[in-house]
């Protein structure tokens, strides 16, 4: 990493591009394409964007900047515009609420919020631009001096608070000595190619998942969702070798690698693996388990894993599979992460020793104390709450219980605070639950605690002094009113009825430690409202396997979160839990919007198709594989459709000549004859580089009759129900790697020959491939071979390539491919009425 260390993030940005120059930085995903941007283009566009921001928007050395925006190569260049200006960026969670926002921009004075062009006009923020409004592209550099290392670079609020939420301050100081520190951990050696899943707004994303990488010439894939399939095509696509993850996402990923070794009939040989494993050498394991490498990339090294408390089991079994398992230990307010093991060194139910340069050590309640370049200044505007973060002689209390082990190695055995930690390392302040609790009269009188869970980690579970107007159905009935207030995470899981009065200090507050222990550790499967009848089907079958705690009968109005107290993360394993069932994937906001066991059970039984495979054979794309191709298409194929279509005219050829790049070709379909026709009708070069999208539980239902069409016409399976997401993906990739795709929108061809209506997926892929769009008109086709014939007969054939289309933003899926009908269906009208003579080129 040479001998210059960078004391601000903008000179750590600097230097790395100095360094890597045009070498991939990241990649994200927009609409199904995927953005690059190289290290030097990164900083220029960091430059541009600090441009922008002083001179559209004032923005200058101190000013704070709300981010809200999801993860992306964008979203990573205003934040070092915003560094580059001087000012301070206050990250935020793409799903924060509203009132929470607000909150933040008040307490910030902040002068603008930049979101995604989708939540700008509901931020309710103050002045909300949306980051494609901000020009990266073109425009002069910044100008203007260079943040010191003791200037403030961000400002990080605790996750999702709403009632009294507090932001730590942290310097350039602060985080790039983590960063550096941080590095140690991992052998230069060791490719940093990361799979980002976790948000910017999390400090352990910010310090390890973007800035360690950036030091050492790393690369950086951002995830677009948190679907276990949508993350595993990513590990595939960009063959990453590590991620940085909560124990959570370990755990899930664990668990549904067993559910489908099981449901092969496989489990007792996985266990039998990785029992036999954890004997051999760490080079020999990989060995054991070629499958699950093969699955995940096959590069696929180590996970840099923090938040939250790794179980031991799901360590052991990553390990024992050959994938290393760094664990660490950190705080918000210490950039975060304050110890950690290494590559080399890796020992379970231990978060490592200090980092270089970081200082530990108890207090006489056992309390984690520390210090080091790495710890921040205080909190915003707070005098009161940053006395009370540090010791007298200066030291962070970091709020957790630890002892130290053999080798000066430090396990955390408990929390002095009242925070609330879930599986995903997500916090949870109890103060701001009860603020939205008690806005119910029925729960007036409450407390929050955390719930002990069965893996270790906890719930929120709220404690309800019971009143002659409070009993069970009240108290339910206001705790789902509160959580529709509350961020997901937030939401209250489970609640108990309090007789009595609650233990008491001096000073009349609650003696929260008190009531949890009087309430033991069975609180978090405690039933919490009125339960209907029971109706059997999957939809209880998957909510007892993501509930197992839950005793009671689950029917049509069963709650997913108040009854079965599912919290996100378990909506996120039950998205997995159908999707390896049933082949339906389902977007985070769908999985969210599903409130009782009813609506789970009307999805599922929705008529659904049985779920296509869509394996992506890379051969077909291969030199070799065009090579062939174009000599059979010569030799064979071309000779056989002059045969039968005679004569074959084309027209609006001229079309094509404009258009450069990747293109996605739209066309009507009556006949297998027409793909032959449009790939004779198409230049050469262009030919050569294109794919076909073929129904996958048609061509592919046979692997001789799939290989065969991949290797004459070059077809790829496109899913037209279940995966379909997969397959448009790969649309998108074929399109990122130079390919023009042709795909029928009918879905199928015509039985009459007329023009079917278009399915709405065109209306998704046109506009997330953001490629021109050439509509293609085939005419007389069906004539000569229509659908259920086996032998064609001859006869004429008319081609016409229309003007290339430009989606216009904003459109609706289902008005884009209501829109390329009419356009495919104007330009066979056009076909159709000229004279024979008059239909074009003869070919």
């Amino acid at each position: 990493m040479g001998e210059h260390r960078p004391a601000t993030l903008t000179e750590l940005l600097e230097d790395a591009a100095r360094r890597h120059g045009n070498r991939v930085a990241m990649t994200s995903r927009d609409g199904l394409r995927t953005v690059e941007m190289s290290y030097a283009a990164l900083l220029r566009a960091s430059e541009l964007a600090a441009t922008v921001l002083r001179e559209r928007f004032g923005i200058g050395p101190g000013d704070r900047v709300l981010v809200g925006a999801p993860n992306g190569v964008r979203v990573v260049a205003v934040q070092f515009g915003i560094l580059r200006a001087g000012a301070i960026a206050v990250p935020l969670d793409r799903n924060s609420r509203p009132d929470f926002i607000e909150t933040v921009r008040r307490r910030t004075d902040a002068k603008i919020l930049i979101a995604a062009d989708e939540q700008a006009h509901g931020a309710g923020a103050g002045t909300c631009i949306p980051i494609e409004d901000i020009e990266l592209e073109a425009g002069e550099p910044f100008g203007g001096p260079r943040p010191r290392p003791e200037d403030p670079a961000l400002i990080v609020y605790t996750s999702g608070t709403t009632g009294d939420p507090k932001g730590a301050v942290l310097t350039h100081r602060n985080i790039v000595a983590d960063v550096l520190a941080v590095s140690e951990i991992i052998p230069g050696r060791v490719r940093l190619d990361l799979l980002s899943v976790l948000p910017l707004s999390h400090m352990l994303e910010q310090t390890c998942g973007l800035c360690l990488p950036l030091l050492d010439g790393g690369r950086i894939h951002y995830a677009a969702s948190w679907n276990p399939s949508a993350i595993v095509r990513g590990m595939r696509r960009y063959r990453v070798t590590g991620m940085v993850v909560v124990p959570y996402f370990l755990r899930m990923m664990c668990e549904r690698m067993e559910q489908r070794a099981t449901a092969r009939g496989l489990g007792p040989i996985w266990r039998l693996r990785c029992r036999a494993a954890r004997r051999l050498p760490m080079g020999l394991r990989r060995w054991l388990f070629p499958d699950v490498h093969r699955a995940l990339g096959g590069r696929l090294d180590f996970f840099l894993c923090g938040g939250a408390s790794l179980p031991t089991e799901t360590f052991l079994i990553w390990e024992a599979m050959g994938f290393r398992v760094i664990e660490g230990y950190g705080a918000t307010e210490c950039a975060p992460v304050i110890a950690g093991n290494t590559y080399r060194d890796r020992v379970p139910n231990s978060v490592g020793r200090p980092l270089s340069g970081v200082e530990a050590r108890l207090s006489e309640e056992q309390e984690l104390l520390v210090r080091g370049p790495n710890v921040f200044p205080g909190y915003w505007q707070d005098e009161a709450l940053t006395r009370a973060a540090f010791t007298p002689d200066g030291w962070f209390r970091t709020g957790d219980l630890a002892e130290f082990g053999a080798g000066g190695r430090i396990r955390i055995t408990g929390r002095l605070a009242d925070r609330i930690v879930l599986a995903s390392g997500m916090k949870v302040y109890p103060e701001d639950v009860e603020a939205a609790l008690a806005q119910e009269s029925a729960a007036q009188d409450c407390v929050v605690v955390g719930a002990k869970q069965p893996d270790g980690h906890e719930s929120v579970h709220a404690v309800i002094r019971r009143g002659e107007a409070v009993d069970r159905e009240a108290a339910a009935e206001a705790v789902a009113r509160a959580n529709r207030r509350l961020a997901p995470h937030q939401r209250i899981l489970g609640f108990t009825l309090w007789d009595g009065e609650f233990p008491r200090t001096t000073l009349h507050k609650v003696r929260r430690k008190i009531v949890r222990s009087m309430l033991g550790e069975g609180v978090a499967g405690s039933a919490s409202g009125p339960r209907a009848a029971g109706t059997p089907g999957r939809a209880a079958d998957l909510l007892r396997r993501v509930a197992p705690r839950f005793t009671g009968t689950i029917g049509a109005a069963t709650r997913l979160e108040l009854d079965l107290g599912l919290d996100s993360l378990q909506r996120v394993e039950l998205g997995a839990l159908i999707e390896s069932e049933t082949g339906l994937e389902l977007s985070e906001e769908r999985l969210n919007a599903i409130e009782t066991a009813g609506e789970l059970a009307t999805l599922l039984d929705a008529p659904q198709s049985p779920p296509q495979r869509a394996d992506f054979a890379a051969w077909p794309l291969s030199g070799a594989a065009r090579w062939i191709r174009s000599a059979l298409q010569s030799a064979v194929l071309f000779p056989l459709h002059r045969l039968f279509c005679r004569p074959f005219r084309i027209q609006g050829g001229d079309n094509l000549i404009s258009v450069r790049g990747p293109v996605l070709f739209v066309a009507n379909h009556g006949s297998h004859v027409d793909t032959v026709s449009i790939l004779r009708a198409l230049p050469g070069a262009r030919r050569r580089w294109t794919a076909v999208a073929a129904a996958a539980d048609y061509f592919y239902a046979s692997q001789v009759i799939g290989w065969a069409a991949s290797l004459l016409i070059n077809t790829f399976p496109f899913s037209r129900s279940g995966q379909v997401r997969a397959s448009l993906e790969r649309c998108g990739a074929l399109c990122d790697a130079g390919w023009l795709v042709l795909i029928y929108p009918e879905g199928t061809r015509s039985p009459d020959g007329a023009l079917l209506p278009f399915r709405s997926g065109i209306g998704l892929l046109a506009a997330g491939l953001g490629v021109p769009v050439v509509p293609v008109a085939v005419s007389g086709g069906h004539a000569i071979l229509p659908k259920g014939a086996v032998w064609p007969r001859r006869g004429a054939v008319f081609l016409r390539f229309g003007r290339p289309l430009t989606v216009p933003p904003n459109m609706e899926t289902r008005e884009i491919a209501d829109w390329l009908h009419d356009v495919v269906a104007g330009e066979l009208s056009r076909l159709r009425a000229l004279p024979e003579a008059g239909r074009g080129r003869r070919e």
